[in-house]
């Protein structure tokens, strides 16, 4: 359905404020609000906007998206579950050429256009609330495997340590090929985690320190200072216990290298403080004292 999209951006601005001294101009974060129509699955609420007069749209929507399994779908002589069914990709676009065994509805409301069903008055002009209906299919085709046999049809494998196998990949791939792309998606999404653990912890920890730049700001550049170290703090902070949270996980699978990890951390936070202890003040060397010359110095300007 064509739809009001809210979109924000943030950037600087400037703001006069009184501070000590007198008044300032400082640094403030300015949140900008765009709208746009675009084609959505899903009815957006507008009244969630932050500017809804003009940009209203419609509650509902009289035809929704959805998935249709096949009832028999076979890989040999193996009955393939849902749950694998579902696993399937390779869509691709179904034309539809006519609106002949359509419902009445849909026939006196509908216009065909590139393929689709179209509902409104103009397709070349969407309005918002237009509705576009197109279709996919998914060709039967070869398909490769990894499951246990249960009668005619395919189960989960359970391993010993209670994880599920079920892999399921179009063509014609071995075994070998199947577990590898499998062990290089797993990789990909744990570090996809890993790195996004990261980030939510140094935003944590930046939400924590946030009072003491919001304190600072009473005058700008000591805030921009504060921001500064707050941001420097938040990242080390957030790698420290990022890394002994991924260590003390590694223990249970590689315990070598979870303690090494473990291990590691561990010095170089002790490192740090030693380092931070040892920085000790620097002290102005003393002028000599002005003694007075000895008896037989000539005069300084003889």
């Amino acid at each position: 359905m064509s739809q009001f999209v809210e979109r924000s951006r943030q950037g600087l601005g400037s703001r006069s404020k009184n501070s000590i001294g007198g008044a300032v101009i400082g640094l403030v974060l300015v949140v900008t609000y765009t709208y746009s129509r675009e084609w959505r699955e899903q009815p957006i609420d507008s009244s969630e906007f932050k500017e809804p007069e003009g940009h209203g749209n419609p509650v509902e929507m009289e035809y929704r998206s959805t998935v249709l399994l096949a009832d028999d779908v076979s890989v040999g002589a193996f009955r393939l579950p849902e749950f694998l069914v579902a696993r399937i990709g390779g869509a691709e676009p179904l034309e539809i050429r006519s609106l002949e065994s359509a419902s009445e509805a849909v026939a006196a409301a509908g216009i065909l256009s590139n393929g689709d069903v179209y509902f409104g008055s103009d397709p070349a002009s969407p309005a918002v609330g237009d509705i576009r209906v197109g279709y996919a299919v998914v060709r039967p085709g070869p398909v490769s495997v990894v499951a246990r046999q249960q009668g005619d049809t395919l189960v989960s494998y359970v391993a010993k340590t209670g994880g599920k196998v079920d892999l399921l990949e179009r063509g014609t791939l071995s075994a070998e090929e199947m577990f590898r792309s499998a062990r290089d998606r797993n990789k990909a999404m744990t570090w996809a985690i890993r790195v996004g653990g990261f980030f939510v912890l140094a935003i944590g920890f930046s939400m924590i320190l946030r009072p003491l730049v919001v304190f600072a700001d009473i005058l700008p550049f000591l805030g921009r200072i504060v921001g500064a170290g707050t941001t420097a703090i938040s990242f080390l902070l957030a790698a420290i216990a990022w890394t002994v949270i991924v260590s003390l996980a590694w223990i249970l699978h590689r315990p070598i290298l979870g303690i090494v990890i473990l291990a590691v951390t561990a010095g170089l936070i002790v490192l740090a403080f030693k380092k931070l202890r040892k920085a000790d003040p620097v002290v102005p060397a003393a002028s000599p004292p002005n003694d007075p010359p000895p008896p037989d110095a000539p005069p300084p300007f003889a």
